[in-house]
């Protein structure tokens, strides 16, 4: 897996030139990591909130009720985060 470290937008630009997302790209619409299969095909993740999650569990309890504060969320926060 290669990492696609770019500004805002660009992530969701790489994310349509992949040919198939994993679901958290999938649900949030932005990639940041791209992997070329053996057959050339382009599957993109995105792995930010994977770590937002593991970091907040290392510090406290996690649940379905769990609220946390999102500062600074660059383009994630474009396409996934509330209006």
């Amino acid at each position: 897996m290669s990492r696609v470290w770019l500004q805002h937008s660009p992530n969701a630009a790489a994310a349509e030139l992949c040919d198939e997302l994993l679901p958290n790209a999938q649900a949030c619409g932005v990639v940041n990591g791209v992997r070329i299969d053996p057959d050339g095909r382009l599957i993109g993740e995105t792995f930010d909130g994977i770590g937002m999650i593991k970091a907040i569990g290392e510090q406290r309890e996690l649940d379905a009720n769990t609220r946390v504060l999102l500062v600074g969320a660059g383009g994630v926060l474009e396409n996934y985060g509330p209006s």
